[in-house]
């Protein structure tokens, strides 16, 4: 496909285009699903080789919900507690750090968070076998758990 690439400023937040200042436009895969994953709910499966930008993708998708959703906690679920560390300390650098200071949190059987400080999260990483134990104690007690996406 014969694109042009489209400029980060697509992003119409000068915060979120702060992010993606190593770069003026997006490459070629982000540019193809850069509208869906910025200005709709489409669910999207996304397999592409190593180095492709699947990740700056997925930051869209964070960046959609959180413009949406300024309260709202996103959850990235890493295959591996080795991988979910590694988006972490990249994440916690990234959004954590000017201009967004968002509060990024692990969740492994290496860390204990309590309620308050989960609440608090904008972004937490964690494993699905952690995920599973946090969801469910939601669901169990809904009233725990008020808003967030």
């Amino acid at each position: 496909i014969d694109l042009t690439p489209l400029p980060t400023t697509a992003l119409q937040n000068e915060k979120y285009e702060q992010l993606f200042s190593k770069f003026d436009t997006f490459n070629p895969v982000q540019t193809q699903l850069f509208h869906v994953m910025y200005h709709t709910d489409t669910p999207v499966f996304l397999g592409s080789p190593t180095g492709s930008g699947k990740t700056a993708i997925g930051e869209l998708a964070i960046l959609r919900m959180k413009r949406l959703h300024a309260k709202g906690i996103c959850v990235y679920i890493a295959p591996l507690k080795s991988l979910a560390r590694e988006r972490l300390k990249e994440w916690q650098k990234r959004f954590g750090g000017n201009p967004l200071h968002w509060n990024v949190l692990e969740l492994s059987g290496d860390t204990h968070h309590d309620r308050r400080a989960l609440e608090k999260a904008d972004i937490l990483v964690c494993t699905p076998e952690k995920w599973d134990l946090i969801s469910r104690g939601w669901r169990a007690n809904p009233s725990e758990k008020s808003g967030g996406a």
